[in-house]
């Protein structure tokens, strides 16, 4: 395959370019490439296309069921979104298990699941609940396996105390194991809901106030802190939300390798839309379309993300896909508390960093790379493989038309959902072709991938040192 009279975007160089692919991988990169080509192969004419590389979406949840309720095609509905999206590469977070079956029993139920249905190559993140002898010795073989990240949570009714922290830190450093972590304090959320209960302020839009951005702040301190004393342990923070998270980062980190990441809705969102009525739905309903954990935050926090984002202080842009339908939301209808918290979004990615980074703020679109690839490739042990475009790496790309100008519905994100957040929001720049390891796997809102042609990637271990940060005028 050539594709030709394209403009080749990585985090280092934007520069009009052909690119020349063999098979699954990229051969040579070169301006006017067609015109010394001797043999005759597919030609993709790019011209007015900005290529970036395929994005790598290192948060996403394919399936929130727990035991063996998953939904057999969960990963083909999942990752067609995410290729529509111009996404090839996700990471998947594993659900809990109910049942205390070992971490391999999830591991090996997802590998069967994905290894038929995805259509973008896929990884997971292995989920901790307790820390325990059986833990440990699970934790052992996943580098061997190459799934070198867990997560814990610092709420829900899974999450772990200081007590099962620190011994996990020491592990997984020395497993060479990233941890991911969801930090939220556990026991001031719950003080807060049981306060507000008493007033009758449940309703989904009070769901801001329920759980407020100090409950974030505190935790991503004390993680912080912890990872200082255990001999500076590697963290990747999850869903950075909030100006008092970010704060708190900034004083207890002191120099530790501890990587931030952050997703469109919070930097597209704000909490109005839990208490301004801007459609024909109750404001319950309304709110109800935009539950999340964290949830929405404030302008001022929304702001103080995107000057993070232009100081190089968050890495990594994910989504925190959840494929959950605003038919189970209703659940909160009247108890915020019962409703299951999560936003789709796998495939509104691109657009949103491309409309709100680069064309309102004047982003470098070098930056924007390292925010929805490389970055995450470097993090999660997939760099040069996936993450860039470059001789030798997998070709995979995304030809985005900069000059289209649309409205995202749940429709045209293809997320098989019954509504988005995004609704109704006007876009600038759009993915037009999907490219996986040589192949077209989406086409001009056409999607030719065929279930199973996702594979599993055999991660390696984080590379901090590489990643792209700093300022940027």
């Amino acid at each position: 395959m050539l594709i030709k009279n394209g403009t080749v975007v990585t985090s280092q160089i934007v520069e009009k370019a052909d690119i020349w692919i063999e098979g699954e991988r990229i051969r040579a990169i070169e301006p006017n490439l067609h015109q010394h080509v001797n043999a005759s192969p597919p030609i993709i004419d790019a011209t007015d296309m900005l290529i970036f590389p395929g994005g790598v979406d290192p948060h996403t949840h394919m399936d929130l069921s727990q035991g063996d309720d998953a939904d057999p095609h969960c990963y083909q509905t999942g990752t067609r979104a995410a290729a529509y999206g111009g996404t090839t590469t996700i990471i998947a977070h594993l659900p809990f298990e109910q049942q205390k079956n070992p971490l391999q029993y999830q591991v090996d139920r997802h590998r069967r699941l994905a290894h038929s249905e995805a259509l973008v190559d896929y990884g997971f993140h292995g989920v901790v609940d307790h820390v325990d002898s059986n833990i440990i010795a699970d934790l052992k073989t996943f580098p061997r396996q190459g799934i070198t990240s867990v997560k814990f949570y610092m709420t829900y009714p899974v999450h772990l105390s200081d007590t099962s922290i620190l011994p996990l830190l020491e592990h997984a450093k020395h497993l060479g194991i990233l941890l991911c972590a969801h930090c939220e304090n556990d026991a001031m959320i719950a003080y807060t809901e049981q306060k507000f209960k008493r007033r009758h302020r449940l309703q989904p839009r009070y769901q801001a106030a329920l759980c407020p951005s100090i409950c974030e702040a505190e935790a991503v301190y004390r993680l912080c802190s912890m990872a200082r004393l255990v001999d500076d342990v590697p963290l990747y923070l999850v869903h950075i939300s909030s100006r008092s998270g970010l704060n708190a980062w900034r004083e207890a980190r002191r120099g530790a390798p501890i990587v931030l990441e952050t997703c469109p809705q919070y930097l597209t969102l704000d909490d109005d839309l839990y208490q301004t009525k801007n459609s024909n739905e109750p404001i319950n309903e309304q709110a109800l379309r935009y539950s999340a954990c964290p949830p929405l935050r404030t302008l001022r926090d929304r702001d103080t993300l995107w000057q993070a984002i232009r100081c190089g202080e968050i890495a990594t842009v994910a989504t925190d896909h959840c494929p959950i339908s605003f038919q189970e939301k209703r659940k909160g209808l009247y108890d915020v508390t019962r409703c299951p918290h999560g936003l789709p979004g796998i495939a509104a990615r691109l657009p949103l960093l491309y409309t709100y980074g680069v064309i309102q703020r004047g982003m470098p679109l070098c930056r924007l790379v390292d925010l929805w690839s490389t970055n995450a490739a470097h993090c999660f042990g997939m760099y040069p493989t996936k993450g860039t475009i470059k001789k030798g790496c997998d070709a995979d790309l995304v030809l985005f038309d900069p000059n289209q100008h649309w409205k995202m519905t749940a429709d045209q994100l293809h997320e098989d959902l019954d509504y988005t957040p995004y609704e109704g929001i006007t876009c600038i720049g759009k993915p037009i072709m999907t490219i996986l390891r040589g192949s077209i796997i989406v086409d001009h809102a056409t999607c030719v991938a065929k279930p199973g042609y996702g594979q599993y990637i055999h991660r390696g271990p984080s590379d901090f040192s590489r990643l792209n940060t700093g300022l940027y005028s």
